[in-house]
């Protein structure tokens, strides 16, 4: 592999993580505030008004990583795309939040 090669690789992989880590971001910022119990009065059920929750972040994730992606194709030509680099970069970012609100969490427990 070339030097460019694996710089459009970490760039894919890049632009999946910063999609799992917004999803992730958005549903548990969402999910926090309350929107599942906006949800709920209006109707839904609990589990359903979850879904929409998760529906909700997905799609402003998508909208903020293809906007990324976009980007990054002007600049660097064509990316990779592969199911397998999609799952790679969402578990990735997935865990990225994870990490950042558990330390947070552990910050603010012994400071507060």
């Amino acid at each position: 592999m070339t030097q460019i090669h694996i710089q459009i690789l970490i760039v894919s992989i890049t632009t999946f993580i910063i999609y799992g880590f917004i999803d992730s971001l958005m549903f548990g910022v969402l999910l926090d505030e309350g929107l599942a119990k906006v949800f709920n009065k209006i109707g839904l059920r609990p589990d359903n008004s979850d879904v929409m929750v998760g529906a909700l972040s997905s799609s402003v994730a998508i909208v903020i990583s293809t906007y990324i992606k976009n980007y990054n194709k002007k600049i660097f030509g064509d990316l990779l795309e592969h199911p397998a680099l999609d799952i790679i970069g969402v578990i990735l970012g997935t865990y990225l939040y994870v990490t950042i609100v558990r330390e947070y969490r552990k910050v603010k427990h012994y400071y507060f």
